[in-house]
């Protein structure tokens, strides 16, 4: 019977020992690595890395240059207007299955170009005026304003999507994501540009957008100059227009 208790306390302490061991191995051995765990999820250095201008260059604006430049036009002349029709249809579907992965009709594409041409031309005649610059011999134009409104659209959605991972009522961490973004980036912010409190961007989401987009901007140009230099595919990710 002693014999019995005996080995039940041994199982015990060994039971012990080893749960012991678990929770130090869990928190970092108990020698203060459980900080840089921390570190990993801090979601303000997760939101930071996430608005890297290169990585967003890369995973945003480089693909829609791209899907911009395999769109072929054998002749930028159009003269006929079923076929310009046809062809700023053709554009959207193209842009919409390479982006999007997915389907839009002609009907409804040509919808979505004629909505996009009246917007980007608007102070020139709309939808009108593009067409007159297709007949110019410029429907290159008209097709690079309709890529650069899908790139802007996806542009805009993953700046709002970064920027809502901290809750919109926690006006502190907002206000602290702010500071952290405008001085990390500081070097990009546009000669003459004076931003206004982190407060205000941090209650103004839309001007926080519009904020992060001119450091954009700036790093798109150097980071086109930089693809020139070295010779690479600096048009993939050059070009203005996309607000």
């Amino acid at each position: 019977m002693e014999m019995l208790i005996i080995g039940s306390l041994g199982i015990a302490l060994l039971i012990g020992i080893v749960i012991l061991i678990l929770n130090l191995d869990a928190h970092g051995h108990g020698g203060g690595h459980g900080t840089h765990g921390h570190e990993q999820h801090d979601p303000l250095e997760t939101i930071l890395n996430g608005l890297d201008p290169e990585k967003v260059t890369e995973k945003v604006i480089v693909p829609h240059r791209k899907i911009r430049n395999s769109w072929k036009i054998e002749d930028p002349q159009i003269k006929d207007y079923d076929k310009f029709r046809k062809h700023i249809s053709g554009y959207v579907q193209h842009h919409w299955k390479n982006w999007y992965k997915g389907q839009i009709g002609e009907e409804e594409a040509f919808g979505h170009a004629r909505q996009v041409l009246d917007a980007v031309f608007e102070k020139e005649g709309g939808f009108q005026h593009a067409y007159k610059l297709a007949k110019e011999g410029k429907l290159d134009d008209v097709i690079s304003a309709i890529s650069n409104q899908f790139e802007a659209q996806s542009h805009n959605s993953y700046i709002a999507h970064q920027l809502s991972i901290v809750p919109p009522d926690d006006l502190d961490a907002q206000t602290d994501l702010v500071k952290k973004v405008f001085e990390k980036y500081k070097h990009l912010t546009p000669e003459g540009t004076k931003f206004k409190k982190p407060e205000y961007y941090a209650r103004n989401h839309g001007k926080m957008i519009q904020a992060y987009r001119g450091l954009m901007d700036q790093f798109l140009n150097q980071y086109a100059e930089k693809k020139e230099q070295g010779h690479g595919d600096g048009h993939d990710a050059h070009g203005g227009g996309h607000h």
